[in-house]
């Protein structure tokens, strides 16, 4: 059943497209068949190179409904687009849908109904990864604990590593945006990670479902080694830059007795970075020297049991000036499990 009435609360989906032209019809579908169709849908083509384009106007041969934007832009980046939905928006509440990824048939319909019932500014939900052909995995990716939160109670459960933040696992009232000048990093990787926190901080009443609703679509990427390397510097150099802005933001403004929570928050994320960089055969230490010289500042303020023992180990030999030999021990480690 199609519920569609201007009683309710519309929401605006953004969905930047950057050379998605396989996935793309199966997204715009998914959201073209929700049950609730009291939405606005701005797609913003980032500068395609491939078919994506021609993909949007086979599906709307004769003019786009009314309810749809098509907005053309260069190729600025995931931040920028998403930047430009916010302003372009006119719905309530936003949502950011990744063009690659695919919504359930009641994705919008449950949204509202915890928007209308519950009036809350934001509304986290479950999700679950799918392959790249589109097959659903088993099981849910993540099991939260539904309910009604302050931001303070969900920031802790946020710094313990309990929620994610990608920028489509919740829908955030407009307003948040743009009362409190919130807007994702232009040009860099991870660009989610600066902007949840203060959604989660400046939120007064947040709602957790653990209905999955979204389905993340794990993509294989077809790269040469070297551009391989060269990209993933990039992005763990990125991915360092927006958790030190975290640090800095929320040592300013959470209260000073979650001071180890973000320590222990920002040593996870270090951690994060070293995991991802092992992965890569041909990843150079040296780009990881500022990454050892975070997690020996943070560690300090650390007890034994804030942290595990794996990492623990880790740290102290980091601080004997092993780190170089550590990082060859877990890029061996990664090797012998694969």
């Amino acid at each position: 059943m199609l519920i569609k009435s201007d009683c309710f609360p519309l929401i605006s989906i953004v969905m930047p497209v950057y050379n998605v032209a396989p996935y793309l019809k199966e997204c715009i579908e998914s959201v073209l068949n929700q049950t609730y169709q009291n939405f606005e849908l701005i797609i913003i083509n980032d500068g395609s190179t491939d078919d994506s384009l021609s993909v949007i106007k086979e599906m709307f041969p004769i003019e786009y409904p009314s309810n749809i934007k098509v907005i053309q832009t260069e190729n600025n980046g995931l931040a920028a687009a998403r930047n430009l939905g916010i302003k372009k928006a006119i719905g309530e509440y936003l949502f950011f849908l990744d063009s690659d990824d695919f919504l359930e048939t009641e994705f919008l319909e449950e949204i509202t109904h915890h928007i209308i019932n519950q009036k809350c500014d934001v509304i986290i939900f479950n999700y679950r990864s799918v392959s790249e052909s589109g097959n659903k995995q088993q099981g849910q990716h993540s099991e939260y604990t539904s309910g009604i939160f302050t931001s303070e109670k969900l920031m802790i459960n946020y710094l313990e590593g309990n929620i994610q933040n990608y920028a489509w696992s919740y829908v955030a009232i407009k307003n948040l945006y743009q009362k409190n000048n919130i807007i994702f990093p232009a040009n860099k990787a991870y660009e989610d990670i600066p902007v949840f926190p203060k959604i989660l901080y400046f939120a007064e009443k947040i709602q957790v479902i653990r209905d999955v609703l979204y389905n993340y679509r794990q993509r294989e990427q077809s790269i040469t080694k070297e551009k391989r390397t060269q990209k993933t510097i990039k992005y763990l150099s990125d991915y360092l830059s927006n958790v030190e802005y975290n640090r800095k933001w929320m040592l300013q403004h959470l209260n000073p007795n979650y001071k180890i929570n973000v320590y222990k928050y920002c040593i996870n994320h270090y951690f994060q970075i070293l995991m991802i960089a092992r992965k890569d055969d041909s990843f150079p230490y040296n780009k990881l020297l500022k990454v050892m010289q975070c997690i020996k500042r943070d560690a300090r303020y650390l007890s034994l049991n804030d942290i595990s023992f794996k990492k623990l180990v880790f740290i102290y030999a980091v601080k004997l000036g092993l780190g170089r030999l550590c990082f060859s021990i877990i890029k061996f480690q990664s090797k012998s499990t694969t």
